[in-house]
């Protein structure tokens, strides 16, 4: 009923996310001896049934490589049951970009310090969150194939 609606509003809410991503370290390299990774990142919101919400994308960085720096910040608007942000990285080449690394991000963690409860499914590459970095980042490992390759550093800030 509605009430319970209410209830459950209270407890995540849709609201604006505002995302920084700072930097990535590690990444795998994917290119050929002589091309240079170029990086860009993916976020995407997710819903605990995998139906993604919306995107956006960073600039790509030329030959940045393993370490690349953006330093961009993202406004999205997040749904009320889209609590996962699922960070994917990319090399961007011409014919198809190649997927390097991913993680989800588990948002009530972010924003209450527990993660949620009742996932139907673990997320990908979620360990415990750690501290925040000197620049107030949090550094999140990413994995590819189960394995971690690589970090991203991220801001990640509720404003409801």
């Amino acid at each position: 009923g509605f009430v319970i609606l209410c209830d459950t509003m209270t407890d995540h809410g849709a609201g604006l996310l505002k995302v920084t991503v700072v930097k990535a370290t590690g990444l795998p390299a994917q290119s050929g001896a002589f091309d240079k990774t170029d990086p860009f990142v993916k976020l995407v919101l997710v819903t605990d049934d995998d139906v993604e919400g919306e995107s956006v994308m960073t600039a790509v960085k030329d030959n940045a490589g393993s370490d690349p720096v953006w330093n961009e910040t993202f406004t999205m608007n997040k749904k009320e049951e889209e609590d996962i942000l699922e960070v994917r990285i990319y090399d961007d080449d011409t014919l198809a970009n190649d997927f390097l690394c991913s993680r989800q991000i588990d948002l009530d963690e972010v924003k209450t310090g527990a993660p949620k409860k009742s996932r139907k499914k673990p997320l990908r590459g979620h360990s415990k969150i750690p501290a925040k970095e000197a620049d107030d980042s949090t550094c999140y490992t990413m994995v590819r194939e189960g394995k971690e390759v690589g970090k991203i550093y991220l801001k990640i800030e509720f404003d409801i």
